[in-house]
């Protein structure tokens, strides 16, 4: 008898964990409201100005406007009186207090987990100042990217401010950046720097322009000018550096691309392909073990308390209907929606889930029912959906049955839908199956 294709996929997956929830790299909690108080002022407004320029060249007038990394709202404040609309959003608590208190009128939202609380395609122009050096690895910048891909629209802005590859080598007016840190560093390294008019140090990471352009790249966003101004010497100010050299490098990009292939992002995360299903991954397996005498009998033998799966699938890609023993919770983790098909243990009663966030009915988390019969169809024509499916106890192939085509006809009765989508998954799960062979037990 042939396994089910979750039965085949247990033999082929790789456990890989990848955390993005990393640390930040400043403690704000502490220094929020002395940060608060740094203005657009001395060599930061250098930026700004440069700002201004590139907002008219470009035709910039961000009628749904995000400012990313907020802080305590100072540029979405100096935002307002440059765009239609804009809202802020921030990874500090502390700092979107006083943001808020600063601004009561103006909306600001927290960033969880490298997420904006955002439909997709909601905004015009994005833009970040001094944002992106917080961000300890390559790996969190691209997922950051991704996730303002996301919020972008097509053709939409995104414009950031971060500082220049020599900045920690030269002495600023409002930046002293004479560290140890600070000698020849390379990229991921750590920096040091002291704004002085606040005297308040700060640890950054280094990067090149080559790495903000290559972790753009792999989120579909496209680099389409790099500024590096300086200061006007007739401004009347006692510069230091900032005549000669630019302490800032401001990051033009435009969402002209789409995400990365299926077959990248599989590739990326080191994903096994399993015909007609996509491609999977085990991402966590518990350590804790639970006997069967506690599990029941139902369950072949012991069981690690939970683990946890990555399911990526494209166009094309379903599963026919199966059921675990186990309590199964989805997570959307990024790209179109995927579908649920789900049918209840004991009433039959069906239910069309939509995973994802394009559509206003779709929901980020999905449990199912224990003993659901559940099949996942990616419906769109193209891009992808990547879920994970964490299951309590712990997946074992033993915990799995397909069910037959017949069972769940019977099963759900005069339910046109169900019946609808049951003769359409197994008509097609008959053609492909004809070219796909049983995998025999290692």
């Amino acid at each position: 008898m042939c396994d089910t294709i979750f039965q085949r996929s247990y033999r082929k997956i790789h456990a890989m964990k990848n955390n993005l929830n990393s640390k930040p790299t400043n403690d704000y909690h502490e220094k929020a409201s002395l940060y608060s108080h740094h203005q657009i002022e001395g060599t930061l407004k250098i930026a700004y100005k440069a700002l201004e320029t590139l907002l008219t060249k470009y035709k910039i007038i961000g009628e749904k406007t995000l400012d990313f990394g907020c802080g305590s709202g100072r540029s979405t404040r100096y935002l307002k009186n440059k765009v239609v609309c804009v809202e802020g959003a921030d990874i500090n608590q502390d700092m979107l207090a006083l943001a808020h208190e600063s601004d009561p009128f103006a909306r600001y939202n927290k960033i969880e987990n490298n997420h904006i609380s955002a439909r997709n395609a909601q905004f015009d122009f994005v833009f970040s100042s001094l944002v992106l050096f917080e961000l300890s690895s390559l790996f969190e910048m691209q997922a950051v990217f991704k996730e303002i891909h996301r919020v972008m629209q097509f053709n939409g802005f995104f414009i950031s401010i971060v500082v220049a590859e020599d900045f920690y080598q030269h002495d600023w007016v409002s930046i002293a950046t004479d560290f140890p840190e600070n000698k020849n560093p390379k990229s991921g390294d750590k920096v040091r720097i002291k704004i002085k008019e606040i005297n308040l140090e700060l640890n950054d990471y280094y990067w090149t322009r080559e790495d903000y352009q290559k972790a753009a790249q792999m989120a579909g966003l496209s680099l389409i000018e790099s500024v590096m101004p300086k200061a006007d010497k007739q401004d009347g100010v006692f510069w230091l550096s900032e005549v000669d050299f630019s302490p800032y490098l401001v990051l033009v990009m435009k969402k002209t691309m789409a995400l990365k292939a299926i077959n990248e992002v599989a590739s990326d995360r080191n994903m096994a392909q399993i015909p007609e299903l996509g491609y999977l991954r085990e991402v966590e397996r518990s350590s804790v073990i639970i006997s069967r005498a506690v599990l029941g009998n139902q369950y072949s033998g012991d069981r690690c308390e939970f683990s946890e799966l990555e399911l990526l699938m494209g166009k094309g890609n379903k599963s026919k209907f199966h059921k675990l023993i186990s309590s199964e919770k989805f997570k959307f983790i990024e790209g179109k929606d995927l579908v649920l098909h789900v049918i209840e243990a004991t009433t039959g009663e069906y239910q069309r889930v939509l995973l994802g966030e394009e559509e206003e009915r779709a929901v980020k988390e999905f449990t199912v029912p224990t003993n659901s019969w559940i099949a996942e169809e990616f419906i769109a024509q193209e891009g992808y959906a990547l879920v994970s499916a964490r299951t309590s106890p712990g997946f074992h192939p033993d915990d799995t049955r397909e069910a037959t085509k017949e069972e769940l006809i019977k099963k759900v009765g005069d339910q046109k839908e169900a019946l609808d989508v049951i003769e359409r998954i197994y008509a097609e799960a008959e053609v492909v199956s004809s070219a796909v062979q049983c995998v025999s037990p290692s």
